[in-house]
């Protein structure tokens, strides 16, 4: 049994019964009652006997803080391979496709040798919106982490972007993702299909600089206060790139 299961029940249920409210409902795209319960489990809209009107309840809003509920709550208990896969599952449902893969990988460390969780780990990157990496097309692969240093520095829904620059280029980002800081440690591919601007791509110049930070106000320019990497140079399609964020921005 797992560390999730282990605590009481409600807690449980209105964890993962607001995830379904917030995310999977919405979407239409999970069919998770099997393993979240009947749909009779979750709140119903209030009758209109009752008097009690419902608010249209915002989805994006909802969606995003369940998430980052559960990337927080699967952080203090790592071994709920169960919970990683629901995480890996909404990711890919909302592209997020990078994300999926390192929730299906916290997975399988928990689960190893799972056949099912092997098969999605492996479907997670690939879709037609994010199979470049797959397909041979310029890429990078960034692994970031948190300097255990700066732990009690960093909320959870602190703006986490990674990013690659040319070396010798422009100065605006050829790829950037931005994820929160609930997700670290994170898995990123970076593309030329996440650039600011579609003329200027990563596979146009022969050598990267990529780095990662952490902002509070979720501006993408640097500000004092952030916390952020050591930029690393590198090439599309090389080795992953390994990154853990460990200096202050003065």
């Amino acid at each position: 049994m797992s560390l999730l299961e282990a605590e009481p029940t409600r807690a449980r249920a209105t964890l993962y019964g607001g995830l379904v409210a917030a995310v999977l409902l919405p979407l239409a795209a999970f069919g998770m009652y099997r393993w979240l319960g009947s749909p009779q489990s979750m709140s119903a809209p209030a009758s209109p006997s009752s008097g009690t009107s419902m608010a249209t309840p915002d989805h994006g809003t909802d969606m995003q803080a369940a998430i980052a509920k559960l990337a927080e709550k699967l952080r203090r208990h790592p071994d709920d391979a169960e919970g990683w896969a629901l995480l890996g599952r909404t990711y890919k449902a909302t592209q997020h496709y990078a994300e999926a893969q390192d929730a299906f990988r916290h997975a399988l460390e928990a689960e190893p040798g799972d056949k099912d969780l092997e098969r999605e780990y492996a479907a997670a990157g690939t879709p037609a919106d994010a199979g470049q990496a797959a397909e041979g097309a310029a890429h990078i692969v960034v692994n970031v982490a948190l300097d255990p240093k700066f732990k009690d520095s960093v909320a959870p829904n602190d703006t986490l972007f990674v990013f690659a620059k040319a070396e010798h280029g422009p100065p605006m980002p050829l790829a950037i993702a931005r994820l929160t800081a609930a997700q670290l440690p994170a898995r990123v591919t970076l593309t030329d299909a996440m650039g600011m601007v579609p003329s200027v791509r990563l596979s146009q110049f022969p050598q990267i600089i990529v780095g990662a930070r952490i902002s509070k106000s979720g501006h993408a320019m640097a500000e004092s206060g952030d916390l952020e990497t050591l930029p690393a140079s590198t090439t599309a399609q090389a080795e992953p790139v390994h990154l853990v964020i460990a200096e202050r921005v003065d």
